[in-house]
């Protein structure tokens, strides 16, 4: 049973050690490209995406990302390809939330004016809840139609807190040390995760068992366990819905696990669902033109499904 935990104690420290290595990797890479231009951000779409024509409504193309405020890169990404314009756009917002939060206007927010180098996109990646207003404030979005689920009315008028909970190593392996070889397994499929999003700004490495922000009573948002039947339903109406907007030039989608916004075990049958809808109608799977960002929490499987 000790070498069981050793072993355990061992790999937990190592992937600890590999997650401050690249959070540090990180940020020395953003600080040597805070003058950067920001038309080098077109670099993180792949050439799939990046190459594609002008106003070709036969390729619309997917990003995925983890947190709500990392879909931020892609869109300038796309208006500097000229895939979407760098002004007055409309974004159909698919959420129980409205991420309508106001961001901190730092000096290198570009206040009233479109983004020019890497610093100043980076300060719109403040939250995962500020984000559009953020964009909105740089003439990037003109007009956003908010589509929210019946469940979540009590949210729609009311501000909300996220809790954090830091963990330090030296107590966490003070803690795993009396745990039984069930508690070591159970724990281990939980798993160890950052707080937060790296991209995020003014990112601080630190750690956590994976359980979200978004605990049941932890916060005034209101915590929903769809069931598969209802997940099948709304998916139903995904498509009702696509079928009857404007053609869109760009879709992103967030998975919102890390921050429990999305329940880890139902979402990968959520994101299923929702790309054969989007292939349904826009072929996006058979012309390759999905991308995972390298963010993602757990990688492209996604963290319930990372061991699989």
């Amino acid at each position: 049973m000790r070498s069981n935990k050793r072993r355990f104690l061992m790999l937990l420290s190592a992937g600890i050690i590999a997650w401050v290595v690249y959070c540090i990797i990180s940020i020395a890479s953003f600080n040597r490209h805070k003058t950067t231009p920001l038309r080098n951000i077109v670099n993180i779409l792949p050439p799939s995406i990046r190459y594609l024509k002008v106003n070709d409504s036969s390729r619309i193309p997917v990003v995925i990302v983890e947190e709500h405020h990392e879909v931020i890169p892609y869109w300038y990404a796309a208006a500097e390809q000229s895939l979407i314009t760098k002004s007055d756009v409309t974004i159909l917002h698919i959420d129980g939330h409205d991420d309508n939060a106001y961001p901190i206007i730092t000096e290198d927010f570009p206040l009233l004016k479109y983004p020019t180098t890497d610093i100043q996109l980076f300060s719109l990646m403040q939250r995962n809840d500020v984000f559009i207003v953020g964009a909105s404030a740089t003439g990037l979005i003109k007009r956003v139609i908010w589509v929210w689920p019946p469940w979540d009315k009590v949210n729609h008028k009311t501000d909300y807190k996220k809790h954090e909970a830091p963990v330090f190593l030296e107590a966490l392996m003070r803690h795993l040390l009396k745990l039984t070889d069930l508690q070591l397994n159970i724990t281990q499929t939980i798993g160890l995760c950052l707080t937060r999003s790296p991209n995020t700004l003014h990112f601080e490495p630190s750690m956590r068992f994976c359980v979200s922000y978004n605990d049941p009573n932890s916060t005034l948002v209101l915590f929903h366990t769809p069931s598969i039947q209802e997940i099948e339903k709304r998916t139903e109406k995904l498509l009702t819905l696509l079928s009857a907007t404007v053609l869109p030039k760009f879709i992103t989608v967030t998975r919102s696990v890390r921050d429990g916004y999305t329940p880890r075990h139902l979402a990968g049958k959520i994101e299923t669902d929702i790309m054969q809808i989007l292939n349904q109608k826009y072929h996006v799977l058979d012309h390759n033109l999905v991308h995972y960002d390298d963010s993602l929490l757990g990688g492209k499987k996604g963290w319930y499904n990372r061991y699989k």
